[in-house]
């Protein structure tokens, strides 16, 4: 089974299960080991009790059709700090957020995200000033969707 036929197979029986302010993020199929990582995200805080109560869902399916065989791994977890945002709704749900943007010409700049308005983002760019490196924001930026390579949540303490 290819991962784009898994990934397929997925969003449809996501978007049967009708969660409300839950989404699907990507998949990770590993065929050798079979291991299905799902990453969801949701508009508002997403449990462990909430990621485990889905997994119970995704597992019944499976067995059921059997798409992976008898035998698998099977994980439902939130993308954690450390991996990218992916889709549009990601970005909705971190406005008013510090991120890290690294753009396919090498460029990095880090800002917080003050709107997105059609497929671009207005950013306020962040500079370190003094010798404390205090934090400062410059004049509004925009970004498009379509000069990022990545983005990342930068936690702020």
């Amino acid at each position: 089974m290819e991962k784009g036929q898994i990934r397929e197979w997925i969003t449809n029986v996501f978007e049967g299960f009708s969660l409300e302010h839950i989404f699907l993020i990507d998949i990770d199929w590993n065929p050798s080991s079979k291991k299905l990582v799902i990453y969801l995200d949701g508009d508002k805080d997403l449990t462990l009790s909430r990621c485990q109560e889905i997994s119970r869902m995704f597992e019944a399916k499976l067995d059921e059709t059997l798409l992976i065989g008898e035998n698998y791994a099977l994980e439902v977890s939130s993308p954690g700090l450390d991996r990218p945002l992916k889709i549009r709704r990601q970005y909705v749900k971190n406005v008013g957020r510090v991120l890290r943007f690294h753009f396919a010409d090498g460029r990095t700049e880090i800002g917080k995200l003050l709107s997105i308005e059609g497929d671009a983002l207005k950013v306020l760019p962040e500079k370190r000033v003094g010798k404390k490196n205090q934090v400062k924001y410059g004049a509004e930026i925009v970004i498009e969707f379509e000069e990022i390579d990545k983005a990342f949540v930068e936690v702020r303490f």
